[in-house]
Formats: C-alpha cells, sequence, structure tokens
C-alpha cells in the first residue's frame, strides 16, 4: 500500500486483509499520533505493525458491518491497544456468530472485555482534529454503516466501484440498500472519494456515470 501524501495531516493507510481481502483502513491525526482503525478482517499483527512502525495509538476500532470478513482481527486490535470497539446497534448481534465471539472462552472474555460501544446514524467520531459522520446504510446487513468525513466515504460492503453489496446473507435486504445509496450515499458530494470494504477506490462522481446497478436504481426512481 502507497502511503500517499505524507505531507497530509491525516494519515490514511489501506491494507487488504483475510482470505476475502477485505479492506482494513487505517486513519490518523499526524501530529496527535491518534488512530481509528476501520474494519480489521483480520491479520492483527500486520495491522499492528503499521500502528508500531508509524508510532500511532489506537483509539477506536470502527466496523462498517458485522461479518466475520470485516472482524477477524477485532481482538488482537482490543487486547493490544485498548482502544473501543464501535458497530452499529442493528449489527451488534452479528458479533456472536463471529471470530470476535468464537476465538475466546467465557473466562477470557471476563477477564478481558471489548469494549463495545454503539453507534447509531449521525453519530460523530473524532479522530485528533478530524471528524468524521456516521450514516446508517442498511441493506446488506441491518446495522450496515458508512463513514463520511473529509472528503472521504467509508462504505464497507455498501457500495463498491462498479457494484453494490449482496442481499442474500441473512438480514440483507434489497429495498433497504438501494434506499441507503439513494438517499444517503448519493446525496454526498460527487467529488467524494468512495473508499470500499472490498477492491479499489473510486469516486461518486464516477459511480453516477458508469456503475450499472445505481444507473438501474435511478432510472426506477
Amino acid at each position: 500500500m502507497k502511503r500517499g501524501d505524507e505531507t497530509s495531516p491525516l494519515f490514511l493507510k489501506k491494507l487488504a486483509v483475510g482470505e476475502l481481502q477485505a479492506n482494513c483502513y487505517i486513519l490518523a491525526d499526524r501530529d496527535r499520533r491518534e488512530a481509528m482503525v476501520i474494519d480489521p478482517g483480520g491479520e492483527g499483527e500486520r495491522i499492528l505493525k503499521v500502528i508500531e512502525e508509524d508510532s500511532l495509538r489506537i483509539i477506536s476500532i470502527v466496523l462498517t458491518h458485522g461479518h466475520p470478513d470485516h472482524t477477524g482481527a477485532v481482538r488482537a486490535l482490543v487486547s493490544e491497544s485498548g482502544g473501543s470497539l464501535l458497530i452499529h446497534s442493528e449489527d451488534a448481534f452479528l458479533l456472536g456468530h463471529s471470530s470476535v465471539a468464537m476465538s475466546c472462552t467465557k473466562e477470557e472474555e471476563k477477564a478481558s472485555p471489548l469494549r463495545l460501544k454503539m453507534l447509531e446514524d449521525k453519530d460523530k467520531l473524532c479522530v485528533g482534529k478530524f471528524s468524521f459522520l456516521i450514516l446508517h446504510t442498511p441493506g446488506h446487513s441491518p446495522g450496515s454503516i458508512s463513514i463520511y468525513g473529509e472528503g472521504r466515504v467509508f462504505t464497507g460492503d455498501t457500495l463498491f466501484a462498479g457494484g453494490v453489496g449482496r442481499c442474500d446473507l441473512p438480514g440483507g435486504d434489497w429495498q433497504r440498500l438501494e434506499e441507503s445509496i439513494q438517499d444517503k450515499l448519493l446525496k454526498l458530494p460527487p467529488e467524494t472519494v468512495v473508499h470500499p470494504g472490498h477492491g479499489p477506490d473510486t469516486t461518486l462522481e464516477k459511480e453516477l456515470r458508469s456503475n450499472p446497478f445505481i444507473h438501474e436504481l435511478r432510472t426506477k426512481r
């Protein structure tokens, strides 16, 4: 992963992790060295190595949704960093079916409980001096969220370059996904950079022009 603009006060690094190559994002305020990790889907040691090499301190671990390919390294990061774990309230139940829960015994759970906090639509998260807005974007899962700020939106498995999230998993809902994209994501500025849960980055402007799912959605409306 390229480091990007080293002069920017916002540190941003993307790592494709785990068997399904989910995108894990590390955001930080370079001055305060505070970091937020989005979707640590696996390879906890690799994520923590980046944190250590860049002298960062994890203050929060945010999940765009609760599917295992986005949560696999949660316990490792919480245990090592002491950072809080944040997920939308409607997806918290999924943690009980993922590697987050299955990786520990009841005794270990009591000794090292997850610092779990619930997110809701329009909540704000701060990383140093940077502020991000939580957008509840259900459809792929009931509690899927997107994280918007600094001209960027982290969409999890709601919107991809050239595609959208699948809705055939438990809790998936195609109508809610359409509403999330139309009423939340497409209301953002078209120049907004999209950082999806899998695959390459894109922009809303590009997806408006070339994403067949969005074209179909806008035609229906």
